[in-house]
Order: structure tokens, then C-alpha cells, then sequence
């Protein structure tokens, strides 16, 4: 992965080296020149955009081939000047304190927060907490194929200081450049992993739906079994023959006629027992 990712980044800096070493030099002048005018304090709230609009620059030379060096001051606009400062400065705080903790957590923080200034480059809308979040997840599993690479570029590095900053112009392009397709590699495992993931709840919530529309199935069902119930008892009783008004009174009258012989036999008794 590594050496890809290298021998891809040569190839972009041999292309663009005119673009990159511009790129550099402007961007080193600027940051000059800005912390002097500020004394050095205006650095701290600097760096944020600092890094997004540069990131932009390689963004936009990598994917669509096009060099603009005004893509520079990409990160001081404002729809995200404010995120880009306060991520940059909290991913700083994060670091500092895990650093002062152990060297190592320090380390292993700053490999984790590493493609921040890239996600910010890449979506000018998400927040603070979300760059970080993001930066985080998608270094799951990577932080050691970055700390190689990041190993990979001491000698470059080295170079540097041997011609007395001299190659620094070459060397920052093709390790901002490889740092950049590493950002690239990373963010399309990490969009397939979110894409399954989505797919599988997607999947769950059709189920959910499924099962909710058996049920919905099932009780509508029993609730029409119920009614239909309710419907053949009362055609029952509407449909029920009721006797004619004769019929009654001759019944009554029968069990009038009853009622005397059964007082009349009983007052017979009575009066039988009596004499």
C-alpha cells in the first residue's frame, strides 16, 4: 500500500512539480509573514485554515487535474473558517494532553486526528465534532500503515536539512501528495464500511417494517373475524320471527285462565279443611 501510494505521489509531484513548489513558497511566505504581523499569536488561530486550504490545493491537483492558487485561502472563507480553527485547535489540545501523559498516546492521538484538515477540506459543511469523529473512525485500523509511511519520508526529511532547506519545496509536495492518496485510500474503505453498514440497517428496518405489517396483518384480520361476529348476531336477531300480537294474547289468556283454577282449587282446599 505504501509503495503504491508513493510511486502514484512521484509521478503527481513530477507532473505538477512547477504548481507545487509555487504552492510551498507561497504558503511558507504567508505563514511568515502572518505570525510576524501578529506576533506569533495570530499562528495559533492560523493553522486551522493554514492546513485546509493547502490540503484543497493538492485536493483539487490530485482529483481534477487543476492547479489554482487561490484554492489557497479555501479554509479562511467563511462558511467554514470557524470549524477549521476550533478543529485544529481542539485536535491540538487532544494531542498536547495525551503527550503529556505518555509520548506514545501522544503519538498514536496524532495519527489518529491526522486526516482532519482533509475531511475539512473535502466537506466544507460538517462541524468540528464531526471532522474529529470522522478523522477518528477512519484511522481505525490504519495508524500504524500511516506511522509508516510517515517513517518512510525520514530520509526526504533528511535530504532537507543536508541542502539547507533546499529540497523542503520537493519534499513537503510529495508528502502532502502521498499523504493526501492515503486519505483517498482510507476514505473509500471507510465509505464501503459505512455503505454496508447502512445496507444491513436498511435491511433490519425492512424486516422490522415486515414484521410490523404481519402484525398489523394479523390484527386486522382477528378485528374483522370479530365484527363479522358482531354483524351475524345482530342479522340473527333482526331476522328472528316474533310471535303475533294474537298468539300472545291467547297465550296470556291460557295462563290467566291457569292461574284461576290453581286459586280456585287452592281456596277449595281451604275451605275442605276449615268445615
Amino acid at each position: 500500500m505504501i509503495k503504491e501510494i508513493k510511486k502514484e505521489a512521484k509521478e503527481i509531484v513530477h507532473k505538477n512539480i512547477v504548481n507545487f513548489i509555487e504552492l510551498e513558497a507561497f504558503a511558507l511566505i504567508f505563514l511568515i509573514v502572518f505570525s510576524i504581523l501578529t506576533f506569533f499569536t495570530g499562528t495559533l488561530f492560523l493553522i486551522g485554515p493554514f492546513l485546509v486550504g493547502i490540503s484543497y490545493v493538492y485536493m483539487k491537483v490530485v482529483r481534477d487535474n487543476e492547479f489554482d492558487l487561490r484554492n489557497f485561502f479555501y479554509g479562511f472563507e467563511n462558511k467554514n473558517v470557524v470549524a477549521n480553527v476550533f478543529t485544529e485547535f481542539l485536535k491540538n489540545i487532544f494531542i498536547l494532553a495525551w503527550t503529556i501523559l505518555f509520548i506514545v498516546p501522544g503519538i498514536i492521538k496524532s495519527l489518529s486526528y491526522a486526516m482532519t484538515p482533509y475531511i475539512l477540506a473535502d466537506d466544507n459543511k460538517i462541524k468540528t465534532r464531526s471532522a474529529l469523529r470522522k478523522g477518528k473512525l477512519m484511522m481505525t485500523g490504519y495508524k500504524m500503515e500511516l506511522f509508516k509511511l510517515n517513517l518512510s519520508f525520514i530520509g526526504w526529511w533528511f535530504l532537507v536539512f543536508l541542502t539547507l532547506g533546499l529540497a523542503l519545496f520537493y519534499v513537503s509536495a510529495y508528502y502532502r501528495v502521498a499523504t493526501f492518496l492515503f486519505y483517498e485510500k482510507i476514505k473509500g474503505n471507510f465509505e464501503e464500511e459505512e455503505n454496508k453498514e447502512e445496507e444491513a440497517e436498511v435491511q433490519l428496518q425492512d424486516k422490522k417494517e415486515v414484521r410490523q405489517e404481519k402484525k398489523n396483518k394479523k390484527k386486522k384480520e382477528q378485528k374483522g373475524k370479530k365484527e363479522k361476529v358482531k354483524e351475524k348476531k345482530v342479522k340473527e336477531k333482526k331476522t328472528k320471527v316474533k310471535p303475533p300480537k294474537e298468539r300472545k294474547r291467547k297465550e296470556k289468556k291460557t295462563k290467566d285462565k291457569k292461574k284461576r283454577k290453581e286459586k280456585k282449587t287452592k281456596r277449595g282446599v281451604k275451605d275442605a279443611e276449615s268445615r
